[in-house]
This record gives structure tokens, C-alpha cells and sequence, in this order.
């Protein structure tokens, strides 16, 4: 007697499409004027299958993070120039995990990016013991002695304005959508991705609004007021409208991919 097949389910659906290789040249419009082959690459991209549980917790690493940088402005005087510190986070731990991901994935042909990272580590380095060198020079103490004042200088200003939390968040939060990105690129092949959908709008928010107040300071001498109250809460409230709009951009377009995949094996969407 044969058995009764079990229902196909929506999860076991959407992973077996991505498993097998994506139709990347399908030209049906999906959103607006985004194909269908081009929302499945930009998915591939950024890390390809996402399970309900990895997308809300994405949603919240942006919540957590956004709410501590707000607390940070409202209670402890955090300014615009503080809120540069979550994403140099993010480009920190994307520089620290990719050599550690690359070891247990072994990308192919993907020595030079590790090569780069290490390079930028390095870098930074170089760039820290430069300048103790030079305050050590400066102010006639040891470089002992010089190494732990600026790092006590560094600390404080991160520490007196509770900015060490949403950098441990914001770090956490973007290190572990890395692993995602190593299978979608070990699964479905190069390009391997780094900067998040997204990001590049963070960045213009930034370098526009830090243009904005240098050319403030510059009219009004003296004045702090914008880049220590103001510009700060309007880059806060941009940098998560745009973390928002991202995850909301691709949540649609996860789920209309998963109705057309449904649609196209004949399975009814709920």
C-alpha cells in the first residue's frame, strides 16, 4: 500500500529553490520595475535562503541598536560624530570574520579578498602605534605611558557616552549574517557580496550630513549645537529609516518570491 505523501511545506519549498541553482534570467517584473531574475540575485547576494526566525532577529539587531544609540544621544550627550562608531563596527567584524569563515568554507579564488582584510587589520595597527609615536614625542612620556592614556582617551569617549553598547550589537548583529553569505557564495558561486542592501545609503546619509555641519561650524564658529543635538538625532533617524526600508525591501521580496516559486510548482499560496 503506498504511503500518502506528506505536504509539501512553504519552508521546504522556498529551500529547495534556492538549493538548486536560481534562475537568475527570469524577466517577469517582480516589484516596480525588478525582474524576477534580478530579486533573485540581489536575494543570492545577501545571503540567499532566510528562515523567519533569522529575519526577525536581523529586525532586531537593528531595534536593539537603534534604541541604545538613542538612549546614548538623549542621556549621555552621544553627537553625530559618535554615530560613525556602529558602522565602523560592522566594517571591523566584516574584516575579522572573513579570514576566520574563508578557513572553514575555503572559498575558491578567494585568497585576495582575505589577503585585503588582513591587510586592513594590519593597517590599523600601523595607524595606532603611529600615533602613540607621536604623542609619546609630543608630550616627553614612554610609550607605555602614552599607549594607556590613549586608550583611556579613546575608551572615555566611548564609555562617558554609552556608545559600547550599540557597537557590540551592531558588531554582533552584522557578523552573523557573514555565514549566510559564505554558503550562498559556496552554494551558487561568486560574486561573494560584503556590503548589505542598504549600506551605501547609510554612507551617503553620513558623508552628506557630515559635509552639512563642517560647512555649519564654518559659517557659526564656536557653535555646537547642530552636529551635538540636532544633526545628531536627524542622522539617527535616517540611518534607521534606511535600516528599516532595506529589511522591509527584501522581506517583500522574499515572500513574492516565494508565491511565484509556490505558483510555479503548482502549489496553491495560502
Amino acid at each position: 500500500m503506498a504511503k500518502n505523501k506528506r505536504p509539501v511545506s512553504e519552508s521546504s519549498t522556498i529551500r529547495t529553490a534556492l538549493k538548486a541553482k536560481p534562475d537568475t534570467r527570469d524577466t517577469r517584473l517582480l516589484v516596480n520595475k525588478l525582474t524576477v531574475g534580478d530579486a533573485r540575485r540581489l536575494l543570492l547576494h545577501e545571503g540567499g535562503e532566510r528562515s523567519i526566525i533569522a529575519t526577525v532577529v536581523d529586525l532586531g539587531f537593528i531595534l536593539v541598536t537603534a534604541a541604545l544609540v538613542a538612549h546614548a544621544i538623549a542621556k549621555w550627550n552621544a553627537t553625530m560624530w559618535h554615530l560613525l562608531l556602529p558602522l565602523l563596527a560592522q566594517y571591523v567584524a566584516l574584516n575579522t570574520f572573513i579570514p576566520i569563515l574563508q578557513s572553514t568554507y575555503r572559498l575558491p579564488n578567494f585568497q585576495s579578498t582575505v589577503y585585503k582584510c588582513l591587510v586592513n587589520i594590519a593597517g590599523w595597527f600601523v595607524i595606532a602605534a603611529v600615533i602613540v609615536v607621536w604623542h609619546a614625542n609630543s608630550n616627553g612620556t614612554t610609550l607605555t605611558q602614552q599607549l594607556q592614556a590613549d586608550f583611556e582617551t579613546a575608551w572615555g569617549w566611548i564609555f562617558n557616552h554609552q556608545m559600547h553598547w550599540p557597537i557590540a550589537t551592531a558588531f554582533v548583529g552584522f557578523a552573523v549574517t557573514l555565514p549566510a553569505q559564505f554558503r550562498a557564495c559556496r552554494d551558487h558561486g561568486p560574486p561573494f557580496v560584503s556590503v548589505s542592501f542598504g549600506c551605501a545609503i547609510r554612507i551617503l546619509i553620513l558623508f552628506f550630513f557630515f559635509y552639512l555641519s563642517w560647512m555649519f561650524l564654518l559659517a557659526a564658529p564656536g557653535s555646537t549645537e547642530f552636529t551635538n543635538n540636532y544633526g545628531a538625532w536627524i542622522i539617527w533617524g535616517l540611518l534607521l529609516l534606511a535600516d528599516l526600508l532595506a529589511w522591509y525591501g527584501l522581506l517583500v521580496i522574499r515572500l513574492r518570491l516565494e508565491r511565484l516559486e509556490k505558483t510555479d510548482k503548482g502549489i496553491q499560496p495560502q
